[in-house]
């Protein structure tokens, strides 16, 4: 089985520039109602992924508590490489598997490391239920 069956691909992705300022970031995550988002680079390589918590630390962090600091730090800053690594196009299914089972998503990418989208936990949840329903329906 090919895991490309269950990409989603990055047309249909909401992603983050890792050049955005922190604010910018935030909106667009608000925005689109994502709790973890990936992170490319303006050439379209995968460079990690971020999440609200990551944002929600820097507030903690600062002195201030102002949003406005937000527009001085870019998003490169804070970006977590090891959060989330990207599978390539002809990952095993075990392996996206098991990657699926840590994160809602996983980030794809090509054999020149470009970003190409992602493969979403609730895809292959998807898939295995209507395979079960499809084979409890042969067997009755």
């Amino acid at each position: 089985m090919n895991l490309l069956r269950f990409l989603t691909p990055k047309s249909a992705v909401c992603y983050l520039y890792h050049d955005f300022t922190l604010r910018q970031a935030l909106e667009k995550m608000f925005y689109h109602r994502h709790h973890a988002v990936p992170v490319i680079d303006r050439k379209g390589r995968y460079v990690g992924s971020v999440s609200d918590g990551d944002f929600l630390r820097i507030l903690y962090e600062q002195e201030s508590g102002d949003l406005h600091t937000l527009e001085h730090r870019r998003l490169k800053d804070i970006v977590r490489r090891d959060l989330n690594p990207a599978v390539k196009q002809d990952a095993s299914i075990p392996d996206l598997l098991g990657r699926v089972k840590q994160n809602a998503f996983v980030p794809v990418e090509d054999d020149r490391g470009s970003f190409i989208g992602i493969v979403t936990r609730r895809d292959i949840i998807n898939y295995f239920i209507d395979e079960y329903e499809r084979n409890d329906e042969v067997e009755k």
